[in-house]
């Protein structure tokens, strides 16, 4: 049986959408945006409980729109996502102040980040919008399936 997670779509304006998966955090239970354009995971500094990465102080991301943001890498103990544990987890931390609060006054969801190309490279294999299901690679130590 393929391992998949289960994706919607959430529309914040005509014609402009973004994947969700429902996910959980430090034990509590979240929203990820998966983003094929963000080049790395992004984790809001409120969800934070990630240990920093060795030798990587403050550093500066670009997004879409050219604002340079601050960020930190940390590597998070687990990140559920769609019933599967993904441990030593590595994403950069950063405020993500004003996408939290669109979602949350749009669609009334609270978003805890977003899941990059990082992400998509090291474990997914392909998305199906017919079917809303995401599906991974096959699975490596570090993750961990509750479908089994």
């Amino acid at each position: 049986m393929r391992q998949t997670i289960p994706f919607r779509i959430v529309e914040l304006e005509p014609d402009s959408y973004h994947m969700v998966v429902e996910a959980s955090m430090s034990g509590k239970s979240v929203h990820l945006i998966v983003d094929t354009g963000a080049s790395r995971s992004l984790i809001d500094i409120s969800s934070d409980s990630g240990l920093r990465v060795e030798g990587v102080d403050e550093t500066l991301a670009v997004g879409f729109n050219t604002d340079k943001i601050s960020i930190q890498l940390a590597i998070f103990p687990y990140i559920g996502v769609g019933g599967f544990t993904f441990s030593d987890f590595v994403a950069a931390v950063t405020d993500l102040d004003a996408l939290r609060s669109l979602y949350s006054k749009v669609a009334g969801m609270d978003i805890a980040g977003l899941l990059g190309c990082d992400f998509l490279v090291r474990y997914v294999s392909s998305i199906n919008f017919r079917t809303k299901r995401i599906y991974l690679k096959q699975l490596t130590a570090e993750v961990k399936s509750s479908q089994e």
